[in-house]
C-alpha cells in the first residue's frame, strides 16, 4: 500500500492534533501505564524463567541424591552414630 502526499499529510495532522491537546499531566500518566505495564510483563517473564530454572535444579537435585542411594553412598558417612557406640564416652 502506497501512501499518497496527501494521506501522509492527513496522518501529520492527524498527529499534530492529538498530541498538541496533550498535556504535560496527561503525558506523565501515559508514560507511567506503560512503564507500568512494561514492568508487569517483565516481572512475570522472569518469574517463569526463575521457577524453570528452580524446577530443574531440584530435578538434578534428585536424580543426584537417588544416584547416590542406589550406589550405596549413603551408608559410607564418616561420623559414628551415637547409638553404634561410637562416641567419645
Amino acid at each position: 500500500m502506497k501512501i499518497t502526499t496527501d494521506a501522509a499529510a492527513s496522518y501529520g495532522g492527524a498527529v499534530a492534533s492529538l498530541t498538541a491537546g496533550l498535556t504535560l499531566q496527561d503525558i506523565g500518566v501515559w508514560i507511567g501505564i506503560i512503564t507500568a505495564l512494561v514492568t508487569c510483563f517483565a516481572h512475570i517473564y522472569f518469574s517463569a524463567r526463575r521457577a524453570d530454572l528452580e524446577e530443574r535444579v531440584a530435578n538434578a537435585r534428585i536424580a543426584e541424591a537417588q544416584s547416590h542411594t542406589a550406589q550405596g553412598g549413603a551408608a559410607d558417612s564418616a561420623e559414628p552414630s551415637e547409638a553404634s557406640g561410637g562416641g567419645n564416652g
